[in-house]
């Protein structure tokens, strides 16, 4: 019969041995495959030592390398950044440095691997942060069509330098995260914060309350900083003047070519000048004030903590100055204190005092000094 056929029951046992061996190979490649993919997740962790630090600007941050493996900046991720892809493009070694803003009190530094494994290289707190971003250099580029047109920040949260040829309006709480540069035109600001320096070709206006975290420069027109306005930095321009108004402050010196006006405003640092400088209704400069062939005026409660040097006349009327005069002009006081010495080259004519204080001295019994000896 067919049920007794010894040819088919010998079929059975081979194709038993032939699917237990697919199966095996099937396992084992299972295994093998699993096991060398186990092996690539496992990257090994870099050794790194980091830190953060405030940088110089007061705001930022800076990621510091200080000993261990060489860190590739495409692979590391700063959770708690404005820009979480800051390294990018960066090799980070050790004694090296990379700067980011951050926008959160923590920040994380995460770092994958080829493979996806990931790692945490450490995490720190924020010494300063800036506001969540709501636009970034996409932004900017389309805005101002590749630099070419003029741009309004009304605001929004920019993290991006903004560089244009033409004119940059930043207004209404405007915030830009990085360098603002008019390359041809000007920069007016109200009601604006920039994390950063402030750069133009024609008039830098800074008004209505606008903080800049950098330095204010224009390279041929005037500078202005008005309205309770605030400039940590230095504010200079190549050409022309510098007004700091009504409550306008500057952390650092003045640098122009023209007239300076400080008219309830504040300087830490110096004044330098080609034009004339008048510090009035009760101004404050942290530093001294020098120009060329010009008056230099300190009036109605205003005060001066440094030298006054000029080649024309020097005028302090209700002031105070914490060191000397020196000129090759002349000197003109009322109702002044001067805590240093005065230098003038004729005290017969040109030196003229009342109701003064020099040196500690009346100033109808004080001696100017001679230029010479400054």
């Amino acid at each position: 019969m067919d049920g007794d056929d010894p040819t088919r029951r010998a079929i059975s046992p081979v194709i038993g041995v032939v699917l237990l061996v697919a199966i095996v190979a099937i396992l084992a490649g299972g295994a093998a495959v699993a096991f060398f993919s186990l092996t690539e997740e496992r990257e090994p962790q870099p050794d790194v030592v980091l830190e953060t630090e405030l940088a110089d600007d007061g705001i930022s941050q800076q990621l510091v390398h200080e000993q261990g493996d060489r860190l590739d900046g495409e692979k590391v991720t700063l959770r708690g950044a404005a820009d979480p892809e800051a390294l990018a493009g960066t090799q980070l070694t050790a004694g090296g440095d990379a700067e980011f803003y951050a926008v959160e009190s923590e920040i994380e530094v995460i770092y994958t691997g080829e493979h996806g494994t990931t790692y945490q290289l450490g995490t720190f707190q924020a010494d300063q942060t800036v506001p969540e971003p709501d636009e970034g250099c996409d932004w900017v580029d389309a805005e101002t069509n590749g630099g070419s047109d003029e741009v309004t920040i009304r605001g929004t949260v920019v993290n991006c330098n903004v560089e244009t040829a033409e004119n940059i309006y930043v207004e209404n709480g405007g915030t830009v995260i990085g360098e603002t540069s008019s390359n041809n035109k000007l920069v007016d600001a109200q009601d604006a914060v920039f994390y950063g320096s402030v750069v133009a070709d024609d008039v830098v206006k800074l008004d209505d309350g606008t903080r800049v975290y950098g330095d204010a420069t224009s390279g041929d027109e005037e500078v202005k900083v008005l309205q309770g306005s605030v400039v940590d930095g230095d504010v200079a321009t190549s050409n022309d003047l510098v007004d700091v108004k009504s409550g306008g402050d500057v952390g650092g010196s003045i640098t122009a070519t023209d007239t300076v006006t400080i008219n309830d405003g504040t300087v830490g640092g110096s004044v330098d000048t080609d034009g004339e400088i008048k510090v009035q209704s009760g101004s404050t400069v942290g530093g001294g004030l020098t120009n060329g062939n010009a008056i230099i005026r300190v009036e109605s409660g205003s005060s001066v903590s440094g030298d006054i040097v000029s080649d024309e006349e020097i005028r302090v009327d209700d002031g105070t100055v914490s060191g000397a005069l020196a000129t090759e002009g002349t000197v003109d006081l009322n109702e002044a204190t001067i805590e240093g010495d005065v230098y003038v080259a004729d005290p017969d004519s040109d030196f003229n005092c009342a109701d003064s204080t020099i040196d500690g001295q009346d100033c109808s019994e004080y001696s100017p000094k001679d230029p010479d000896d400054y």
